[in-house]
Order: C-alpha cells, then structure tokens, then sequence
C-alpha cells in the first residue's frame, strides 16, 4: 500500500508542476496543497494522479505469494504475477501484447491499483525462471508454491493455469512473424530451438496461445528493454514484407523501380509501432511511431533492393552491400538509392546489421 509520506511527496510534486499557485512569497503546508487539489480536482481524480501499484508481498517460507489483492508475488525475481492465469484468454501474439498492456485494477479480480502501462508479457529469462529444474514433475511444467516441489502435486496460489502454450514479450529476430512462447508441457529451460523437447520455442504471431502477464522492475532493465525494442522493429519488417514482393514483381513485368506506392497499387499501411510503409524509386521506407519505443520512435529502417543477372536481393538497415547494382540501374527509370538507418544497431537484426 502507498505510504502518506509518499502521498505527500506527489501531491507536492503535482502542485509544483501545476504552477505552484501558493505563490513564491509563501511554502505551502500539505494541507493546503492537498486542499487546492480537491478544489481543482474530484477526490477521485486525486487519488488516481497519487495512487501507485501496491508492491511485492513475502512471507518467509515460500517462493510465491498471494498478496491478496488480485496478484502473486514470485520472491525470487520480484515479479509480481497476475493471479488469475487465464483471465485474458488466449489472443494473438499482438492482441496478447496489448490485452496485457491495458490490464488494470478492477479487471481479472485485481484489487491492486495497478494502471495500464502497469502489466506486461513476461520475457523468455522469465518463463525460464519459473520452469521446474528436472524433469520428474508432470505437467504443467511450473514449480509449488515452496519453489522446490511440482506444480501439479503441490500447494499453489495460481487459478486457470493450464497445460499449454503461452505467449512472451520477445519477437524472434531470425523469424520477424513469429515470437518466443513458453510451453508448459516441457520442463527444459536452456535451448531456444524450434525443435527438440524445449519449453521456449516460436511461433507464429498470428496463432492463438495464451497470455498470462507480470509486472515489476525486471521492465525497466536495459535487456528487456532491448528485447521489446528489437520486438518493435520487427513488426516494420513484418509490415514490409508484401511490398518487398510489389516491389520485385513490378520490376520482372515491366523492367523498372516502382517510383512509388501507387506504382506498386500498395497503400502505406501501419502498426502498433509503425506509422507508415513508403515505397521511394524501388526502396522500402519503414517509419516507426505510434507507441514505438523513444529509441526508435520517428527513425526510419529502410530495405533497398540490388538485382543482378539472375536474382533480386534486399539490403536491409546498415549491413553491406550484396552483390549487383541498384535497382533500376540502367533503366529509363528511377534507380533505388541507399539509405542507412539511424536505428541503433544493437535493436536491428542480425541481417540488418553491418
């Protein structure tokens, strides 16, 4: 629960950022800050602008714990895991995505104060960290309530776990259309095959698994920062891939670069995190926006095609030049010029990188 002392700081903060109308001459007393928020605000508007997501609960025995509110805290990440596992279904990796994003107290038996922006997908090193380390429990493949016993046989706190696949965060950088998910019959926690007998594994975006969100700290780590930009990223490249096929089929039929969208009868689409797909004198211009990370937000990754006698071929980002010229090259036409993204290379695929 939030603290009065930290009530106090925000409201003051609130007050501050509001033109502090108490005037320079006079320090304002929390009282009467708290009272110019009630007469500018409902109380329930101040209590929304002040409230926080009740944190982490313990005990001293056991790895999880219900915190009574609608949550389950894992003490050994400090995630705090939604209690009821199936409250959102099982959407599409977007979908998932965004029914997570969106979650808030009042919904799925929350009581915890939680705000959209609160909740997420848990990583792939988070489903990880919640498999059972062997291979002698039955399925699902989770750990008891202690840490040490099996799911299945134990006490635990956890409703509509079921034996199945569930979404992560993390888009596949080597497969843009699909993402890693956690599959619960599986208790082998190190490979990130596609084959074998391994929990994490990909799939395709557009099938249908189940989402089971967590919230906490682990969010604002640099790797899962970097996980969820790379995510983005890829959604462009997803975006963008009807028009890499527009953009080689005009050229076989007519024997030059398309100049532009309407030249290809491709309207720019958009995403979660693009705003817009260009196609400029045969090159793929990815814009990214919307609820794109900062990082990327405004930037452009650009897809820039190069044929020779016997094949087309796509330069993506910042990796080299492959073999033959520029599209349109020797034509009467527009010829596709190079463009370099200024997207960080550590977000980019390994084959948009240099």
């Amino acid at each position: 629960m939030t603290s009065q002392h930290s009530i106090a700081l925000r409201v003051a903060a609130l007050a501050l950022v509001m033109g502090g109308q108490a005037g320079a001459q006079t320090r304002p007393t929390l009282q009467g800050l708290q009272d110019q928020l009630n007469n500018t605000y409902t109380r329930q508007q101040v209590n929304n602008l002040v409230r926080t997501p009740d944190p982490a609960c313990a005990d001293n025995t056991n790895r999880y714990v219900d915190c009574l509110n609608g949550t389950v805290t894992d003490t050994v990440t400090g995630l705090i895991w939604l209690k009821q596992a199936d409250c959102l279904g099982a959407p599409d990796y977007a979908a998932a995505t965004n029914a997570a994003a969106s979650l808030q107290s009042g919904e799925c038996g929350l009581t915890d104060g939680s705000r959209p922006g609160d909740w997420r997908l848990p990583t792939t090193e988070e489903w990880k960290s919640t498999l059972f380390p062997g291979p002698d429990c039955t399925w699902p493949s989770l750990t008891d309530t202690t840490g040490t016993g099996c799911f299945a046989t134990g006490a635990q706190p956890f409703t509509g776990v079921a034996v199945d696949m569930y979404w992560s965060a993390i888009g596949n950088l080597d497969l843009p259309a699909t993402a890693w998910t956690s599959d619960l019959h599986y208790n082998e926690d190190t490979s990130m095959s596609l084959t074998g007998q391994s929990s994490i594994r990909a799939r395709d975006k557009i099938e249908s698994h189940r989402a089971w969100p967590v919230r906490g700290a682990a969010s604002t780590q640099p790797v899962y920062q970097t996980y969820t930009i790379r995510s983005q990223v890829s959604e462009g490249l997803v975006l963008a891939s009807g028009f890499k096929t527009a953009v080689t089929d005009y050229f076989l039929n007519m024997g030059l670069a398309p100049a532009n969208n309407a030249a290809v009868s491709m309207d720019s689409v958009a995403g979660i995190y693009v705003t817009q797909v260009s196609v400029v004198n045969g090159r793929i211009d990815i814009t990214y926006g919307n609820a794109a990370n900062a990082a990327i937000s405004g930037k452009v990754l650009s897809l820039t095609p190069y044929h020779d006698t016997w094949s087309d071929m796509w330069r993506c980002g910042n990796s080299a030049a492959p073999s033959g010229d520029l599209l349109g090259t020797g034509t009467t036409g527009p010829v596709a010029v190079y463009q370099a993204t200024l997207i960080d290379n550590n977000y980019l695929p390994v084959y948009c990188r240099p």
